[in-house]
């Protein structure tokens, strides 16, 4: 088995790891594609010995004892994390805070890799409709959905997206399959062209244009009843309050590793009587995700920056640790050496 595994801080290799056994309740995957984001080039960084690879698609190879849910020949999805299932928190139907979670690539080895065994609770099966790369955006998309569940958003209600991000995108396209009205604000005018080509028809240059003016206009001045705020944006935080209406409910969204600390008055939020909630993992809408992918109501193959060889991995990691916003999603073709 060959893995990217990080050895020193800035340093990553392609370690053979030998082989692994598959256990009772256990399934052995052949990796076939990989995303790779800010996650991967956060552990880069920070030198932790760990095999780095949050989200990963494989084709099953090999079944444990007991595996009833999966055959050889499916297509299947890791959850990037996992409760336990026997904390308080998992007991009460809560498994988004379970106490003694795991994640993989950061608390666990991840799925950068050419075959992994995980256990058959961490999978989920993917329909033909959905290819490997495709597979690979599925927390992306569950995330988008925790997040408008989150802002209780309506039928006919404007959201402010500030950033379109990798996840800022997905959930402007939740957005408009929940009959919304998505604005989307970023910085780069790049970004904003993949997002009018994804039928965003409102759209805000922050570099050319005042934010908040706009979203006035777009509003015919009631100002928008939704915010999210998506992490690596660089849009100013204080200001991206300043686009919701009266009782407006806000979230800050993404479970990226931000480094900076961001200094806050909460007390323009408190004289509008905004509601803050914040948004970090997908909670449990993996298969709800699944069905947004095959139905095509959301389209992440335009995400894609590019695509590298699995041999090249170390090489784009490196580079998004020099610049992270600038890649959108980087697929690692990992059947193809």
């Amino acid at each position: 088995m060959k893995a990217w595994k990080v050895t020193a801080e800035n340093a990553i290799e392609l370690q053979d790891m030998g082989q692994q056994s598959v256990s009772d309740g256990c399934v052995k995957l052949k990796m076939l594609s990989a995303l790779i984001c800010t996650h991967e080039s956060s552990a880069y960084q920070a030198g932790k010995p760990i095999i780095v690879g949050r989200n990963g698609v494989g084709l099953v190879t090999e079944t444990g004892a007991g595996v009833t849910s999966f055959k050889r020949g499916d297509f299947a999805y890791i959850r990037p994390v996992s409760a336990c299932g026997v904390c308080s928190h998992c007991r009460a139907g809560k498994k988004g805070e379970c106490e003694h979670s795991y994640t993989y690539g950061r608390t666990e080895d991840g799925v950068l890799r050419d075959f992994i065994v995980v256990p058959q609770s961490d999978l989920v099966l993917l329909p033909p409709k959905v290819s490997p790369e495709e597979g690979v955006f599925v927390e992306s998309v569950a995330v988008a959905i925790a997040t408008l569940d989150a802002l209780k958003l309506e039928k006919g209600e404007h959201v402010v997206i500030m950033g379109a991000t990798r996840i800022g995108l997905i959930i402007a396209q939740v957005a408009l399959y929940y009959q919304a009205v998505p604005i989307v604000v970023d910085l780069r005018e790049d970004r904003l062209a993949v997002a009018e080509k994804l039928g965003i028809y409102y759209t805000v240059n922050a570099v050319e244009s005042d934010p908040v003016k706009k979203v006035f206009s777009f509003t015919c001045g009631k100002m928008a009843e939704a915010m999210c705020y998506c992490l690596l944006s660089d849009l100013p935080v204080q200001r991206s309050f300043d686009c919701l209406s009266r009782a407006g409910r806000a979230a800050v969204v993404g479970f990226d590793d931000v480094k900076e600390n961001v200094s806050f008055n909460f007390m323009p939020l408190l004289e509008k009587n905004i509601t803050v909630s914040s948004v970090a993992s997908a909670e449990d809408n993996y298969l709800s995700a699944v069905n947004m992918l095959a139905s095509r109501s959301v389209d992440v193959k335009s995400l894609i920056a590019r695509h590298v060889p699995f041999k090249n991995a170390g090489v784009a990691i490196s580079e998004i640790a020099a610049e992270s916003n600038k890649f959108t999603a980087v697929i690692v073709d990992i059947d193809k050496l």
